[in-house]
């Protein structure tokens, strides 16, 4: 593996720990949020973390 797909793999798992995505995890697991609000937080989540990688 590259060391750019290295880094760029530990940067997505440390986005994705530190990001609002627990929190929906266990609103959604609660029923408490809906799916396409899942997907709809998830999508900017991996946005943000893709377009960071773009500029890197």
């Amino acid at each position: 593996m590259h060391l750019s797909s290295i880094k760029w793999c530990a940067s997505l798992g440390m986005c994705l720990m530190n990001s609002a995505l627990p929190r929906a995890k266990k609103e959604y697991g609660a029923g408490r949020m809906l799916t396409g609000e899942v997907k709809k937080r998830l999508i900017e989540v991996l946005t943000e973390l893709v377009e960071r990688h773009q500029r890197a």
